[in-house]
């Protein structure tokens, strides 16, 4: 069964639909064309991605808020326990010329008009996630985030999923070198999992639920659908998570190249890009 993602511009014929094995024939694909990879059929545009893009932005990571890290600490190790947000906007305000003010200018423009969400746009989703909310978490929970981010080696956190097969090998890497939601590796053997770090995993397995209620707006119990709609504008509880969130992604992400020397470093930069690359940000 094929499922459509959009809209045809044109009735197609089954045997006029490209079938995509591989990622690089993404580069002979024509805008009108209509593809199907993994059971889902769409019509490929202006707005799709080859390949040969993904590759360049698996080598970007995010230079600006990389730069504002590097200014506000001395190494990853001195970020724990600080509130990167606030910590942020300190060192903006003692260097108003540094790297830091430059990344707290750029999070706090508005997004381009042809991309930025409508406030009818908001208001739907938002109806849409209070309405289905018990069922979105309950997936976040148990699937989107243990399972996806799971291996068949790891024993799951929550002891309510089977054994489960690989998702993907590159952000499985990731985890396991900043030992985020999964535990640490030892050359290619990983450790058992103790009681502290499951309370650890599901620790922080509620913080992205928390930063899921933030962005949806929320976080304020008592404020109406009309009320939460600016809850992304710079200053507000969504936008301050989404960019403590985005900083937390530049900690990872220098933590990982600070070890990359380490003797029991798993995370290979020539095959799987710069940690936490643009590539896995689109992808995610």
């Amino acid at each position: 069964m094929l499922y459509h993602v959009g809209q045809l511009s044109r009735p197609v014929n089954y045997a006029d639909i490209v079938h995509l094995k591989d990622p690089a024939e993404t580069e002979f694909l024509q805008p009108g064309d209509v593809v199907e990879r993994w059971d889902h059929m769409f019509q490929w545009d202006d707005h799709c991605l080859k390949a040969s893009q993904l590759e360049k932005w698996r080598s970007l990571g995010d230079p600006l808020c990389d730069a504002a890290l590097l200014s506000m600490f001395r190494t990853s190790s001195a970020s724990a326990g600080v509130d990167l947000l606030q910590r942020l906007e300190e060192d903006a305000a003692a260097n108003p010329f540094g790297p830091s003010q430059a990344f707290l200018d750029e999070v706090n423009r508005s997004p381009p008009e042809d991309i930025a969400a409508s406030k009818e746009e908001i208001r739907t989703a938002q109806t849409f996630f209070l309405r289905h909310s018990v069922t979105i978490m309950q997936s976040l929970l148990h699937f989107s985030l243990a399972g996806g981010f799971a291996r068949s080696v790891i024993p799951c956190v929550l002891n309510s999923i089977p054994k489960l097969s690989p998702s993907s090998p590159r952000i499985i890497r990731v985890l396991q070198s900043v030992s985020y939601l999964v535990p640490p590796a030892k050359g290619s053997v990983l450790q058992e999992t103790t009681p502290e770090m499951n309370d650890r995993t599901y620790s922080r397995l509620l913080e992205t639920s928390q930063f899921v209620l933030d962005v949806m707006g929320c976080s304020d119990p008592g404020a109406s659908i009309d009320g939460t709609l600016n809850c992304l504008d710079p200053g507000q509880e969504g936008w301050k998570a989404a960019v403590r969130v985005r900083l937390l992604h530049g900690i990872a992400r220098r933590r990982i190249v600070e070890r990359l020397n380490a003797p029991n470093n798993i995370y290979d930069v020539e095959k799987d890009g710069i940690p936490i690359n643009q590539e896995d940000m689109a992808a995610t």
